[in-house]
């Protein structure tokens, strides 16, 4: 019946989550000393997606009051249209449940953060290689730019836009709520204080590694696969680690 029910499946435009089989028979096989196995009539199966834990209490519903709706027509009531309410919610989460269910969220907040972040540590690096590549930084210091105001004016406006980023990244904290990052004032300061030392650090990495490349979009995309490498690959192993028995 699961492949029958399988081979229909694109067959429906909405999702089916159960379905009812009339007349089935059913395998028992009992054990006592010798193995015997049985077919029982079943007058009603009821068969429930377990992806959707309200499926089954509404499909009971439907069921009973298509039962009594065939037991009204019995007793002579002509198009009988019973109604019955059902109220069904799940049973609250244990605390080690709840535990888990933070961890993973967490966990998953922390990685698709650290993902877009691997691109901003890239973007530090993509208009110096430009100014490069076009012999603008070399018209600066003909013109008699001095270099280290050369350097101190891109540090400066790297910093100014990543202390944006930051900002607007506390803010989407603050909205959803997340106090795992803003619960409280140590942990608003502490998640503040980490992201500005990210920014720092791969700034601080990044203004070396342009001198390896002519092309922007390859320094930009090989900076952002060192970020995510040591920032997004190894989290991951370090928390299987973490996870697997001594």
């Amino acid at each position: 019946m699961s492949k029958e029910l399988l081979s229909q499946a694109n067959s429906h435009s909405l999702q089916r989550d159960a379905a009812f089989i009339f007349e089935d028979r059913i395998n028992h096989t009992m054990s006592m000393g010798t193995v015997e196995t049985h077919r029982i009539p079943t007058p009603v199966t009821v068969m429930g997606n377990c992806s959707s834990p309200h499926a089954i209490p509404i499909l009971l519903n439907r069921l009973y009051e298509y039962l009594f709706s065939k037991r009204l027509q019995m007793d002579g009531i002509v198009n009988p249209s019973p109604y019955f309410r059902v109220t069904t919610h799940p049973l609250p989460m244990t605390k080690r449940e709840q535990k888990l269910a933070t961890g993973l969220i967490s966990m998953v907040t922390t990685l698709f953060l650290l993902i877009p972040y691997c691109f901003v540590s890239a973007n530090f690096v993509v208009f110096l290689i430009k100014e490069k590549q076009s012999k603008a930084k070399h018209l600066q210091v003909t013109c008699g730019v001095n270099l280290v105001s050369f350097w101190l004016a891109n540090i400066a406006w790297d910093v100014i836009n990543f202390l944006v980023i930051v900002f607007l990244s506390m803010i989407i904290f603050s909205i959803f709520g997340n106090k795992e990052y803003v619960g409280t004032a140590d942990r608003f300061f502490a998640t503040a204080v980490l992201l500005l030392f990210f920014g720092f650090s791969t700034q601080c990495m990044a203004y070396p590694l342009s001198f390896l490349f002519e092309s922007p979009t390859s320094a930009q995309l090989s900076i952002a696969g060192i970020t995510n490498l040591f920032g997004f690959v190894l989290v991951i192993v370090n928390y299987i680690l973490e996870c697997m028995n001594s």
